[in-house]
């Protein structure tokens, strides 16, 4: 797939997105996930263990993992459960990981989108600019923010 046919693949909306924007840089490990995902279901304590991170940083995966559209989370006794949606599983049932997730990321337009969210926070935290600890942690994690959107971007090109 050409770099244009991405550019222009990843400029429309995606309309199920609702996390604000992922803070979880390596696509990698949600490719790990998935192959998890797709034979079973996991509570997201599982998932903190198995990428030895802690808590925050696994809710991080799971978020982006959210944004991406590729899992539901349901609670069952006090734990919050997560597996692959249905059409995450049709997509990841078998073969190549890498490239479904590629191609899940460039049609589902989650680039795009990932950008339009990161331009959206950088004018609300231009137009608010406080020199409030409130106003250093909004740059801070717009920073965060922007540092995952370009290791995806660069992660999407890497693997054309």
């Amino acid at each position: 797939m050409s770099k244009n046919k991405i550019n222009a693949a990843i400029s429309v909306i995606n309309e199920y997105t609702n996390i604000l924007v992922p803070q979880a840089n390596k696509l990698d490990k949600i490719m790990i996930a998935i192959m998890v995902l797709r034979h079973s279901p996991i509570n997201e304590k599982d998932l903190a263990t198995g990428f030895s991170m802690g808590r925050r940083q696994a809710d991080y995966y799971a978020n982006a993992m959210r944004f991406l559209g590729l899992i539901d989370s349901f609670e069952y006794i006090n734990q919050v459960i997560i597996c692959l949606t249905e059409k995450a599983l049709a997509v990841f049932k078998k073969g190549d990981i890498k490239k479904a997730l590629r191609d899940w990321i460039i049609n589902n337009k989650l680039l795009e989108e990932n950008k339009k969210r990161l331009d959206q926070e950088k004018r609300e935290i231009d137009e608010s600019r406080e020199e409030t600890s409130e106003g250093v942690k909004k740059v801070s994690t717009y920073k965060r923010r922007l540092q995952s959107y370009e290791a995806w971007k660069k992660w999407v090109n890497e693997n054309i």
